[in-house]
Formats: C-alpha cells, sequence, structure tokens
C-alpha cells in the first residue's frame, strides 16, 4: 500500500510539472496530454465602461437566450454548422479538442482532435465535410503569437478521419471565407494578428473540394483580417476587420464568384474587428466585435451589438443585442437560431466559456 501512496504522489507531481512547469527538452509532452505552453498574456477584465451599445436604432425586439455553458474557455476560434451541429474549434489557450454542440439537447460533447492546434483559422462545410484552413500555429514558450501557416485538413465528420489537403500559396492567419457550389474562399488574413506588426492581404485563393486544387481568386478590394465572413445566395459576404490604422473597419463588401467581381454594399452600422457574421435562410446576420486600440491601457471597446443585412432590401436593421459582449468568438446557425459560443468578453485577450442563441425569423426581410 506504502508503495502504491508514493507511485500515485510521484505521477501527480509529475503531471503538474508536464503541464504548468518550464518547457522541458525533447518531445513537446504537453501536447500529448492536449494542452500547449499558452502565450505569456494577462487576460483582460471585463469592464462596463470599454462596453459600446449605439443608442440609435434601439435594439430589436426579443432577446438572446443564456444557453449551458461550453465545456472549455477560449478566444480566437471559429466555428461551424455541419449536420443540424455546431462544431467549435481552434482557438487560444492552445487546445485540440473539438466540441460538438447539439441544439436539439443544448449539450456539448468532444467528438475530435484537431491534427495539429492553431488559432485565427478558418473552418468551413462542405457536404458532410468540415475544412481547417490556415491560422496561426500555437506559439511556444510564452511567445504571443505562433507562426502563420498555409496548411489545411479535410474532416470527414461520418468516418471521424482526418486527412491533409493541399497548401494553400500564401501562409495566413485571421483569415475569413466560405463555400459555394463546392468551392472555398479563402479571403485575405495576414502574416500575424498585429496590424501594426505586418501587413494584411487582399489574396483570395479558390479551393475546389471536387478536383482538390486550388487556384487564384478576385482580390478583395479591402485588405483586412478579423473580419467575418459568409455565403448567401451563391455570393460571399464580408464584413468589418482589422487593418493598420483601423481596428475597427465598417466596410462590407460582396463577391458575385459567377462575374469575379466585388462591389462595395452600405457599411456596417458600427465599425468592428473580429467579429462573426452568419447566413440563415434570407439574411445576414453581424454579431458582436470590438476595436483593440490601446486595450493594454484599458482603452478600446467592444460591442454586443447585432445586426440583420437584407440583401434584397438593401440595408442594416439592428437585432437585440448580446447579453454579453464578446469578439474572437464561434458562430453558427442550426435549427432556426443563431449560437455564440465563448470568445473574450473585453477588448484584448479574455476568456468565456458562455453560450448564447437568438431566434432568427424564416420568412424573407
Amino acid at each position: 500500500m506504502r508503495g502504491l501512496l508514493i507511485a500515485l504522489f510521484v505521477l501527480i507531481v509529475l503531471g503538474l510539472v508536464v503541464l504548468f512547469g518550464p518547457p522541458l527538452p525533447g518531445p513537446n509532452v504537453r501536447e500529448w496530454f492536449g494542452v500547449a505552453n499558452p502565450p505569456d498574456l494577462t487576460p483582460c477584465t471585463p469592464r462596463a465602461a470599454v462596453v459600446r451599445s449605439p443608442a440609435s436604432p434601439k435594439p430589436g425586439a426579443g432577446s438572446w437566450r443564456r444557453e449551458r455553458d461550453s465545456l472549455l474557455a477560449r478566444t480566437e476560434m471559429t466555428g461551424v454548422a455541419v449536420d443540424g451541429t455546431v462544431l467549435t474549434l481552434a482557438g487560444q489557450p492552445p487546445s485540440r479538442d473539438v466540441l460538438a454542440f447539439d441544439p436539439g439537447t443544448g449539450r456539448f460533447s468532444r467528438e475530435t482532435r484537431l491534427p495539429v492546434p492553431v488559432d485565427h483559422a478558418l473552418a468551413v462545410a462542405d457536404a458532410g465535410s468540415v475544412y481547417v484552413i490556415g491560422g496561426y500555429l500555437a506559439p511556444r514558450n510564452g511567445e504571443v503569437a505562433g507562426e502563420p501557416t498555409n496548411r489545411g485538413w479535410r474532416y470527414d465528420r461520418a468516418r471521424r478521419t482526418w486527412s491533409e489537403i493541399p497548401p494553400m500559396q500564401k501562409a495566413r492567419g485571421g483569415l475569413m471565407g466560405a463555400v459555394v457550389d463546392g468551392r472555398i474562399y479563402a479571403i485575405a488574413g495576414g502574416p500575424n494578428p498585429f496590424p501594426e506588426d505586418g501587413s494584411q492581404y487582399r489574396d483570395v485563393e479558390i479551393f475546389d473540394t471536387r478536383s482538390g486544387r486550388w487556384a487564384p481568386g478576385p482580390p478583395i478590394p479591402t485588405s483586412r483580417h478579423h473580419a467575418g465572413a459568409a455565403a448567401l445566395d451563391g455570393k460571399v459576404y464580408v464584413a468589418g476587420g482589422r487593418r493598420t490604422g483601423d481596428y475597427s473597419m465598417s466596410s462590407f463588401e460582396r463577391l458575385d464568384p459567377r462575374s469575379g467581381r466585388w462591389e462595395r454594399l452600405d457599411p456596417l452600422p458600427l465599425g468592428v474587428g473580429d467579429l462573426r457574421i452568419v447566413a440563415t435562410e434570407h439574411q445576414i446576420v453581424a454579431i458582436g466585435g470590438d476595436d483593440e486600440t490601446g486595450w493594454e491601457e484599458g482603452r478600446g471597446f467592444i460591442t454586443p451589438a447585432t445586426w440583420s443585412y437584407a440583401p434584397r432590401a438593401g440595408r442594416w436593421t439592428r437585432l437585440p443585442d448580446l447579453n454579453q459582449p464578446r469578439h474572437g468568438f464561434a458562430a453558427g446557425y442550426a435549427a432556426g437560431r443563431v449560437y455564440v459560443f465563448e470568445g473574450s468578453p473585453c477588448p484584448g485577450h479574455g476568456f468565456s466559456r458562455t453560450v448564447e442563441s437568438l431566434r432568427v425569423p424564416a420568412d424573407r426581410p
């Protein structure tokens, strides 16, 4: 019995050293445990003073419904709706876990694990498969940001298997994109998540899921990263984002894949970066976001504002505000509701487990 207790004590001490101690030479044991070295960032503190909710127009009728908390607390993550389920994945702190949320039961489960931990990645679904493309590799040894990658993976949900797809021409994170007719549009992004430390791209690359090949696409007029993107009625919409000198862009643009042309649309009523947009049956919904300008000094802002854009009407309408402002979260549309998961509740790096949903009318606005 004494020997068993000593062995148990040694295992506990070893586990604490591996998970929370300094980096050790040799193989990355922390990744075996699913825990990578976290970046040296202090989580921000939510404060009412940095919440921006426009005075006009007033929020729409109704309210977001609080759902069961997520199993994880992440930011700079992504989400994708597939087969009536919303998968949430990637993000910071580094994690390879992919969570599946069932709108019918309101419960989470761990469905699979990413081949490589990344954040600021693009995730889309097509024909029952999920594609994870680009992003920044998990930072190591206290680094703030990892290296950008051009790698991508396909997840076959029926078989629960991952396979690597050919790489993009350009490594990038903070990219956005959507799927139209079996083609994935990987749009813009940048070499790192900080506009003042690097450039932001206009490049568009198109991956044909049937041929497995990449081809160049028409560059987006406005370079950016940390924007939102979605596809509706065969067209790709991109809203908001960050670029050098502007951390809360209001630019709103649409690509018609048939003509290969971009057009500028009415801008977001409140410019933001790191928002999420999702497509419902007939509208684009833009959710949350922030402006990280001077967040380390307690400046910048975060917003709970939610907006709907009806392409036929060509205008924005305000929807109910989120209960918790957030950016860097995952979002998806399933069973007639828009869902948001986790994210940061303040400008800068913070973490939350909260989940909310909003019922969106199915009729055409």
